[in-house]
C-alpha cells in the first residue's frame, strides 16, 4: 500500500554496458523506475543493433526507459 507523501516521488534510473556481449558486440541496456523506495517496473535486455560508441548505447537506453 502506498501513502501520499512527498518522499514517494517517481524516479527513473538507466544503465548501459557498451559491447558487453563478446560474441555479437551488442550492448545491454537496463532501467528501473521506483515509487518511493519500491521498484515498480524494470527491464534489462540486449540492444538489437551494434553501437559504434558508448554514448550511442547510453542514448538508446534512455530512450527505452522514456518509452
Amino acid at each position: 500500500m502506498y501513502w501520499r507523501s512527498e518522499q514517494n516521488g517517481l524516479r527513473g534510473f538507466t544503465k548501459s554496458n557498451w559491447a558487453r556481449d563478446g560474441e555479437t558486440r551488442k550492448s545491454t541496456g537496463e532501467y528501473v523506475f521506483t515509487l518511493g523506495s519500491s521498484p515498480i517496473t524494470w527491464c534489462s535486455k540486449r540492444q538489437p543493433t551494434i553501437a559504434l560508441q558508448s554514448i550511442e548505447t547510453e542514448y538508446r537506453c534512455l530512450v527505452d526507459g522514456a518509452k
